[in-house]
């Protein structure tokens, strides 16, 4: 992907560390006891309530409860058009529509988004705006690729979002079909005009 940070900090699973990070936290062991945690995923998608459950069990030995949902798609949206209604986590799938960086950073984590599904997080840091908007605007791409990877940097760092699961790209067809191509944004790899039968 154009503009994607190599060198971006993963997190990896480590409950000592997040078991120290909650007795910094401005809640009680006891007020997180009270609490449950929503996870809202699409009605019908099963690999959706499947990553629920993964949530559910990673958070468990922490003390914290997760509360599985679905909902249809329009309430899921309608849901994270205010902080007051955005459940903790909603499931969704970010693919890209055009190939930059940018619809994985300005979309979800610039407040400019806020009052998508695809920003539900509210995530708001002022220096991550000013990058996303420098790297939006400037007309050098190497600067603006620059630009979002140190935007990346400090999202990553803030873990303003989880990335759960990336999902291989499955797609199947028979030997004699010819002139497919994975381009690799969202539904655009299905140009059926460049495929053809060769028997």
């Amino acid at each position: 992907m154009p503009g994607h940070a190599k060198d971006v900090m993963v997190y990896q699973k480590d409950l000592a560390k997040a078991k120290s990070f909650l007795s910094k936290a401005k809640y009680t062991p006891k007020d997180l006891e009270k609490m449950e945690l929503d996870y809202v995923y699409l009605l019908g998608l099963e690999e959706e309530r499947l990553w629920g459950m993964i949530l559910l069990n990673s958070l468990e030995p922490l003390g914290l409860k997760v509360k599985l949902r679905a909902e249809p798609w329009p309430r899921m949206v309608a849901m994270a058009t205010k902080p007051e209604t955005s459940p903790h986590f909603l499931a969704v799938y970010v693919g890209a529509k055009y190939p930059s960086a940018d619809i994985h950073t300005y979309g979800m984590f610039h407040s400019n988004s806020w009052g998508s599904y695809m920003s539900c997080s509210w995530y708001e840091n002022p220096k991550v705006n000013d990058l996303l908007q420098k790297a939006r605007t400037t007309v050098n791409m190497e600067k603006g690729f620059e630009l979002y990877g140190e935007a990346q940097k400090l999202i990553a760092e803030d873990a303003a979002a989880i990335f759960m699961i990336n999902p291989p790209h499955r797609v199947g067809y028979w030997n004699y079909v010819k002139g497919y191509t994975h381009i690799g944004l969202l539904d655009f790899d299905r140009k059926f005009y460049t495929i053809r039968i060769e028997k």
